[in-house]
């Protein structure tokens, strides 16, 4: 079985235990770089936000509420990491490569580096204020309702979503390669992987809160589950398939249970963290080539594999590791700068963020009504980012071919959004909106109905 048992305390000690760890990792090896950076006030200001950060998980109070752990992680994985690539790079980084042609250029961004990174921990530290000044929540679980869950049939269902993602993720692939139209399937919309996997993943968390559940079913199951859809995404060519699994099964469902009393938590065992930590470029590799095969037509089989392997350049190793330091700049830092360069150094533009706000609640009502009331919102809001950051109008000219050939998720992140609605204000309307989230909620109103019904 993959995983280990502990209480939430436990989980914490570990988790910043690896997070102080990290960052001061971080912090001596940007100080060894210092001297060998051109741009030496970006490295100050990188190390300055990584050493703030790190420092700042030492409070307990922030520690013990319930966001802490995924809003370090997110730190860690999407601001931290990109932070030192881009010192490692230096002027080598490309800033924005995966959103095309910019409205600035590569100079003017890379010289308003340090004010971005400088920003950024702005409103870091507002996120950070807001969850510390928050009372963490200690309310009691109605654990007849989960008991009643059968696990087995939890792993019955898993196993149909499985084959319909599968099938779902290769057609996909082949009606992107052929250029036709997707049709609609109503079993992927009632089987959906993301929904299954967290759904079961707090299923099973918050079943293990009773003292006589079998906790050794649960990890079986748990871990049954993270395999088949590691596999099946891995297999449709997604090239942060543990990543992805691991943040919805486990990290999504662990932030909503640590405002629970007596919660116990599923944590990766140290040989399993440690051979994914060395398997990951190899996967990411394998992956791509997946992916690149399957939109040319291409199958990967084993003489490929050893074709590519026989073939090997040690500049290879350095692009592979240089492309996941971009995808993981790509899911945070890299958007934020963007976002920063337009809307703060240069004028903020209320037209562009009221029009904004106005495409996400078309793009909404899209969504959950029938049909599309609003064809100018077709697209996500993500697929506009380059409009939005050279603030041209909104509107999706995207059909569902089109779309899905160039559809874009990379995401403006809760950091770059309220720069884009708010501007320089961002930090304290951060700061505002996380303190309201927090808002006291009498949570035995919500469980007692369940109670009754149980």
């Amino acid at each position: 079985m993959l995983f280990d048992l502990c209480s939430l305390e436990e989980l914490r000690k570990i988790f910043f235990r690896l997070y102080h760890a990290l960052g001061f990792l971080f912090l001596l090896i940007i100080s060894a770089l210092l001297f060998f950076f051109e741009n030496t006030l970006i490295s100050i200001t990188a190390a300055l936000f990584i050493l703030v950060v790190t420092i700042s998980g030492f409070n307990r109070k922030f520690r013990e509420n319930q966001f802490s752990i995924s809003f370090c992680f997110f730190t860690i994985l999407f601001l931290e990491i990109p932070l030192l690539f881009i010192v490692i790079t230096g002027e080598n980084y490309i800033i924005g490569q995966s959103v095309g042609p910019l409205p600035y250029s590569q100079t003017e961004y890379f010289d308003n580096l340090y004010l971005g990174i400088f920003y950024l921990l702005l409103c870091w530290i507002s996120i950070w204020l807001a969850l510390l000044l928050s009372k963490p929540s200690n309310v009691e679980l109605p654990l007849q309702f989960f008991q009643k869950i059968n696990s087995s049939t939890l792993l019955l269902i898993g196993l149909i979503t499985a084959l319909i993602t599968f099938d779902e993720a290769i057609g996909f692939i082949s009606k992107n390669f052929l250029e036709e139209e997707r049709s609609f399937s109503i079993a992927a919309f009632l089987f959906s992987d993301q929904a299954y996997l967290l759904l079961t993943g707090a299923v099973l968390i918050f079943k293990q809160s009773n003292k006589a559940s079998n906790s050794k079913n649960n990890n079986l199951y748990l871990s049954l589950v993270f395999i088949i859809f590691a596999i099946v995404n891995f297999s449709a060519g997604s090239k942060a398939a543990p990543l992805v699994v691991f943040i919805v099964l486990i990290l999504c469902p662990l932030g909503l249970s640590t405002g629970f009393k007596d919660m116990q938590a599923f944590v990766f065992k140290n040989q399993y963290i440690l051979l994914i930590i060395i398997l990951s470029p190899l996967l990411y590799f394998m992956a791509h080539l997946t992916r690149l095969s399957y939109s040319s037509g291409v199958y990967p089989n084993l003489d490929l594999l050893f074709g590519i392997i026989s073939d090997y350049n040690p500049s290879a190793i350095y692009d592979l590791f240089g492309a996941i330091g971009y995808r993981l700049a790509w899911g945070g830092l890299d958007q934020f700068l963007l976002l920063f360069h337009s809307f703060i150094l240069n004028s903020y533009d209320i037209s562009t963020s009221l029009n904004l706000l106005s495409y996400i609640a078309k793009n909404f009502i899209n969504l959950v009504s029938p049909g599309t009331p609003f064809m100018e919102a077709y697209a996500p809001s993500s697929q506009l980012f380059y409009s939005v950051i050279a603030k041209n109008e909104l509107i999706s000219n995207f059909d569902k071919i089109s779309l899905v050939k160039s559809l874009s998720t990379q995401p403006y992140t809760l950091f770059g959004f309220f720069v884009v609605i708010f501007g320089i204000f961002a930090p304290l309307f951060l700061f505002i909106f996380i303190r309201i989230y927090h808002m006291p909620v009498s949570y035995t109103h919500l469980t007692l109905p369940t109670k009754r019904i149980v």
